[in-house]
């Protein structure tokens, strides 16, 4: 899967192009797999657009888990960087207040 990888915002044609990327890689993994775990942060407005997709056809679970902001920047930091987009510190900050207010089935 092919994406950006230098982010300081958070802009529609960004988020549109990945949820694109995202779902098709989705589809392909469930042609082989019969289950699979991803990790979103819930914000975008293309993400209920995403889950409605993907709950069409599948069983799918959201489950949100609470983490402190100095605990995702030491997570994000260790992450292997050609697989991950980079983000500034200043939207990481951004994304955790937003999703800290999102709603899930489950909570941990």
């Amino acid at each position: 899967m092919k994406i950006k990888r230098d982010r300081d915002n958070i802009d529609n044609t960004f988020l549109r192009d990945d949820y694109d990327l995202i779902q098709k890689e989705l589809k392909n993994i469930l042609k082989k797999e019969k289950a699979v775990v991803i990790e979103q942060t819930g914000i975008s407005n293309f993400f209920k657009e995403l889950v409605n997709t993907l709950e069409a056809k599948y069983i799918v679970k959201l489950i949100k888990i609470n983490v402190p902001l100095e605990t995702c920047m030491a997570r994000i930091e260790k992450r292997n960087s050609k697989s991950q987009i980079h983000i500034s510190k200043k939207l990481i900050e951004e994304v955790n207040k937003k999703s800290i207010s999102t709603k899930h089935e489950a909570v941990l």
